[in-house]
C-alpha cells in the first residue's frame, strides 16, 4: 500500500526519528527563537513543523501564503491572532488553521513568554527563510524594504495592510 502524494523511493529511505524537548536546530529573530522540530526533508516536502518561543512584545506583521497553509496550536501563553478581519485571544491548548491566501498575523500581547507549535503545508524548506531573516536582523542599521520584499516573496510570503493590527 501506498499513501497518495508520496514517492515510493522516499518512503522506503525515510528515516523514523524521535525528537525530544530542546531538540533541533534554533535560530533568535528579535524576540523571538524558532527551533526546527520537523523540516521539509524529515516529509518528503510535505509538511515542517516549527516550535516558536515568543517573548512579550513580539508580533508578527499581516502577510498571506499564496502556496502554504499554515497550522498554529498554542503550547503555553495567550497568542493574539488576526485571521481574515476577525481578531481572538487564543489560549493554550488552541488550533488557528489559516489556508492559503488568508490574512493573518499573530503577536504575544503579555509580558508572559508564549509558545507555538507552527505547521507549514507543504515545507517548502521554510528553514530556509528563518535562517536569512535571522541573518538581516543582524545586520547593523535599517534593512532595505526592497530586500525584505524580495526576500518574503521568494518564499511565498507577501504582506497584507491591516489598519487595526497593533504590530
Amino acid at each position: 500500500m501506498t499513501l497518495p502524494g508520496y514517492d515510493a523511493g522516499d518512503a522506503a529511505n525515510a528515516s523514523p526519528r524521535i525528537i525530544l524537548p530542546n531538540q533541533g536546530r534554533s535560530i533568535t529573530i528579535g524576540k523571538s527563537t524558532y527551533t526546527f522540530k520537523v523540516t521539509g526533508e524529515d516529509t518528503y516536502g510535505k509538511f515542517g513543523l516549527f516550535e516558536l518561543r515568543m517573548q512579550g512584545g513580539y508580533g508578527i506583521k499581516p502577510h498571506t501564503h499564496h502556496e502554504l497553509m499554515e497550522m498554529f496550536y498554542v503550547v503555553d501563553g495567550d497568542v493574539s491572532f488576526l485571521v481574515g478581519s476577525e481578531q481572538k485571544i487564543l489560549q493554550r491548548g488552541s488550533i488557528a488553521t489559516i489556508p492559503r491566501n488568508e490574512k493573518h498575523a499573530f503577536a504575544n500581547t503579555s509580558s508572559s513568554d508564549a509558545i507555538l507549535h507552527i505547521m507549514f503545508c507543504p515545507a517548502a524548506k521554510r528553514e530556509r527563510y528563518f535562517e536569512e531573516l535571522a541573518s538581516l536582523a543582524k545586520e547593523a542599521g535599517e534593512v532595505d524594504p526592497d530586500r525584505m520584499r524580495r526576500l518574503w516573496e521568494a518564499n511565498d510570503q507577501f504582506p497584507a495592510d491591516d489598519p487595526n493590527w497593533p504590530f
